[in-house]
């Protein structure tokens, strides 16, 4: 998947990688492959070997797509590890780990 992912950073190879989301089948993975692929992508996002372009893609091409599809199939609380909680910070819900290790990580 990197080795994909990384063809299309490299403008050389853009053309050839333009349709990378329609042939990855990501989306149609069980949801706790999506919460692993999204753990392991908060992992990514703070190692610094990492190119920037290459964290956007997989967030562009792999967890965005992933999740949409999960949103599609009403599969909201198991895909996020339970019910809307804002106020707790809870290291099973993705959406308290998206704003406290990456969100809150950048500013």
């Amino acid at each position: 998947m990197s080795k994909l992912l990384k063809c299309s950073c490299d403008a050389q190879t853009k053309p050839e990688t333009e349709n990378l989301q329609a042939t990855l089948p990501f989306q149609t993975y069980a949801v706790e492959w999506k919460r692993k692929a999204f753990f392991k992508f908060v992992e990514i996002f703070h190692d610094a070997n990492w190119q920037q372009d290459l964290k956007a893609k997989i967030l562009q091409f792999v967890i965005i797509p992933c999740f949409a599809t999960s949103f599609e199939k009403q599969e909201d609380e198991k895909l996020i590890g339970g019910p809307p909680a804002p106020d707790q910070d809870n290291q099973d819900n993705i959406i308290s780990v998206f704003i406290n290790k990456v969100r809150l990580s950048r500013c």
